[in-house]
């Protein structure tokens, strides 16, 4: 049975049971129709399936068999000796500090648009990692619908893992690694996953170290068609 998700997963538009401008792929990853067309060439980002307008369900049929609602955010993971404070929408300025640090230097208004998108969107979560109540680092992490040598769906995938030069070499990332997994584990996923970039070999041997295992090497294209 179709879960009929509430919002686009790019905008996070709002799409109700009976919108005419939801479009789902096979695995039900949501997008409004602006998005699939303007942005998405009708493929899903995901999966790279294509996009299908998403069926209606009867109204009659709704009162039994619900739409998905909005999802109670489970609580962070509990990490001895640090706290993940999760990220709100009057913590921007911080917030956009510390993902500069993570992806390097970023449009202003197009990361605000991102941040807006993902503080209030159900498949993120975004924390502050504070240390004896002073702030350390961000941790990002994703549900994603497809990850390439991973078998479940969905997958919890750090997008982004920052700790303050002062704050590293103590353990802290270690911890942080091993109660996320944890975490993820009471959540029912199976996988956690992430990546690294080729040149940043302190990154692969961290997660190497922790029983990460390398399941690809990849060159990530695009193409402006417009």
């Amino acid at each position: 049975m179709l879960e009929l998700r509430p919002h686009c997963e790019r905008c996070h538009r709002a799409l109700p049971p009976d919108s005419s401008e939801a479009m789902i792929c096979s695995f039900e990853c949501t997008f409004c129709r602006d998005c699939v067309v303007d942005h998405l060439a009708g493929r899903c980002p995901n999966c790279g399936g294509n996009l299908q307008p998403r069926p209606i369900r009867p109204p009659e049929k709704l009162a039994r068999f619900p739409p998905a609602g909005p999802q109670q955010s489970p609580a962070p993971p509990v990490i001895d000796g640090l706290t993940l404070t999760p990220v709100t929408d009057a913590e921007f300025p911080r917030w956009g500090e510390l993902r500069a640090r993570v992806y390097g230097e970023l449009d202003p208004d197009a990361d605000h648009q991102e941040m807006a998108a993902i503080v209030s969107h159900p498949a993120w979560h975004c924390w502050f990692i504070q240390d004896a109540g002073h702030t350390v680092g961000l941790l990002e992490l994703s549900l994603r619908s497809i990850v390439d040598g991973c078998l479940g769906s969905p997958v919890p995938y750090i997008e982004g893992l920052y700790l303050e030069p002062d704050a590293r070499n103590r353990g802290l990332g270690t911890r942080l690694l091993l109660s996320l997994a944890r975490w993820c584990r009471e959540q029912g996923h199976a996988e956690l996953a992430t990546d690294a970039e080729l040149e940043n070999v302190d990154a692969q041997r961290f997660y190497a170290r922790l029983g990460f295992q390398e399941v690809d090497r990849v060159v990530i294209y695009r193409l402006l068609t417009r």
